[in-house]
């Protein structure tokens, strides 16, 4: 059975990390026109290949768990805040209407 790793950025990026880890970040901003991203990046996936060397975690998931939890984190905020959104509304509307019956109250 073949495990697909995704698009070609996974093995760009799992490069990028081998070469993190071997020759150091300062050498890919030297000598790697296409690592054009902030130092985090690289390192974040220099650590991503030492923990899949270390536990046999795949990389490539590795690598792009935080970027998913980051979407979940922020999913699970806008939905909060849109539930509040709503429950606000509904009380104004509720209070609204219930002035609209009694004008002269």
């Amino acid at each position: 059975m073949h495990e697909s790793v995704g698009c070609n950025d996974m093995t760009t990026w799992h490069d990028f990390a081998r070469a993190t880890n071997k020759l150091g970040l300062g050498y890919l901003y030297d000598n790697e026109p296409g690592f054009n991203h902030p130092p985090l990046m690289g390192l974040l996936a220099g650590f991503c290949e030492k923990v899949s060397l270390a536990t046999g975690a795949r990389f490539e998931v590795l690598f792009k768990a935080p970027s998913i939890m980051a979407d979940m984190v922020s999913a699970t905020l806008i939905h909060q805040t849109w539930q509040l959104r709503r429950r606000a509304m509904r009380r104004w509307r509720s209070r609204s209407s219930a002035g609209a019956r009694r004008p002269f109250s």
